[in-house]
């Protein structure tokens, strides 16, 4: 009888812990660019929580609510929001909600509250197929009191920790991706130091993703989906001082301050932004016309429609000190009045017939796929430097002159014979670095 109450006990042990390890779920087992989903669970607190932390995160897109309140939020599936959440639980029945946003391809959101209830740890509530699941934004649909009839149930996309995603929360643990490191921490070589300067807030000044240096030795950052700051920096030695000031932008093509920047470079006395994010989407060169060190004017002189995750990214001046480089993504058309004289392939002929990607990612695209580019100061001649890229974020020219970049995989290919691992490439003119969509790609 002892030996079977152990048994027992083991059993449901074991369960508990299966129940416990969160889910990647959505509304259905496939998204549609730019759809937004609703997701809401009630789970009961016990008396006595000492802590209470939330961790969240989504592709693409994931806000978190506690019994109706804002508590978290991540733009970026790799960067898990982390909260304290004990001040907003309540003994008793609590909702947790969260409201999720795909860009393009797969689309999930996970989550988990870990608690201290009398000095032991606890988990509270991890998202899996027992919550409800929405299409619409009802009037209160985050709150404890609201009423989600019509609601169905999710799917699982992925287990916490299995591929795609891996284990976003083991970062967010550490403090996430937006934590710094301790300089003294990190590795250098010999007579070089690491200093700490800033640490970005993003709850206030979001995601610094692409920045440059201007004339006067200032940096210029941009948040991924919002604008742009200059930073003055305190002299060598000092970590005190750090100035970081937003910059007033002309507006784009939707009347809006210009943002959404993947890529910044400062030449030629001025500012050109790869907008990614916004209206008009492509290559902006600012300019400040009257000399008060603020941007007023503005030009979109590279069309590069189209992209989303794989849009238009890094931009970085040649070893010519004439010309402009930048990159897009596979999901970016190639630029108007485009100078092709270089043989890089600009659509495809297969003798055996492809298999498209089974979830429809980047069906339909054909080479060149993500590319390089080359223009002018004025954006006036754009050539067609390089293609068959898959969606590679940044460039840069070494000492020699020789152009770098490192390309990212199809996660969802591993296994097959056409899978393309993440890679350094060496960037030559007229290159074609064999991306095609599903299994198209060159070996």
């Amino acid at each position: 009888m002892h030996t079977l109450r152990v048994f027992l006990l083991a059993l449901l042990s074991l369960a508990t812990a299966r129940a416990q390890t969160a889910e990647w779920i959505w509304h259905t087992a496939k998204a549609a660019d730019g759809e937004v989903r609703f997701f809401r669970k009630t789970f009961t607190v016990p008396a006595g929580v000492t802590e209470a932390t939330l961790l969240v995160s989504g592709d693409n897109h994931a806000t978190a609510y506690l019994n109706g309140a804002e508590v978290a939020k991540t733009d970026a599936w790799a960067d898990a929001a982390k909260a304290r959440v004990e001040k907003q639980l309540r003994p008793g029945e609590n909702v947790l909600a969260i409201r999720g946003k795909n860009d393009d391809g797969v689309a999930a959101v996970v989550a988990r509250i870990e608690a201290k209830v009398g000095g032991a740890k606890q988990v509270l509530v991890v998202t899996d197929t027992t919550w409800l699941s929405g299409e619409k934004e009802s009037a209160g649909w985050s709150a404890a009191e609201f009423k989600a009839e019509g609601w169905g149930k999710p799917v699982t996309i992925a287990k916490l920790g299995d591929a795609p995603w891996g284990d976003v929360f083991a970062g967010a643990k550490r403090g996430g991706s937006g934590a710094a490191a301790d300089p003294e921490s990190l590795t250098v070589a010999a007579g070089f130091k690491v200093e700490l300067i800033y640490t970005v807030p993003k709850a206030e000044q979001g995601s610094w993703v692409s920045m440059t240096e201007d004339a006067k030795g200032r940096l210029i950052v941009g948040d991924q989906y919002g604008g742009l700051f200059r930073v003055t920096v305190p002299p060598l030695g000092t970590t005190e001082g750090t100035k970081v000031e937003p910059l007033a932008l002309p507006s784009g093509l939707n009347g809006k301050p210009l943002g959404g920047a993947h890529g910044l470079l400062y030449a030629f006395n001025s500012l050109y932004v790869m907008n990614n994010e916004m209206d008009g989407k492509g290559l902006w060169r600012l300019r400040d016309t009257n000399g008060d060190d603020h941007f007023d004017q503005a030009e979109y002189i590279v069309k590069c429609s189209e992209g989303g995750e794989h849009g238009v990214h890094g931009v970085v001046l040649g070893p010519d000190g004439k010309s402009i480089y930048f990159v897009a993504g596979n999901h970016t058309k190639v630029p108007e009045h485009l100078d092709a004289k270089r043989p890089v392939a600009i659509g495809e002929d297969h003798l055996i017939t492809r298999m498209w990607d089974a979830n429809g990612h980047a069906k339909g695209i054909l080479a060149p796929g993500g590319y390089v580019c080359k223009t002018d100061a004025d954006g006036k001649r754009v050539e067609l430097f390089a293609g068959g890229f898959r969606n590679m974020y940044d460039i840069a020219f070494d000492a020699n002159g020789e152009l770098f970049t490192y390309d990212s995989d199809m996660e969802w290919d591993m296994g097959t014979p056409w899978y393309m691992p993440t890679r350094i490439n060496h960037i030559v003119s007229g290159g074609d670095y064999g991306w095609r969509s599903g299994s198209g790609r060159w070996p």
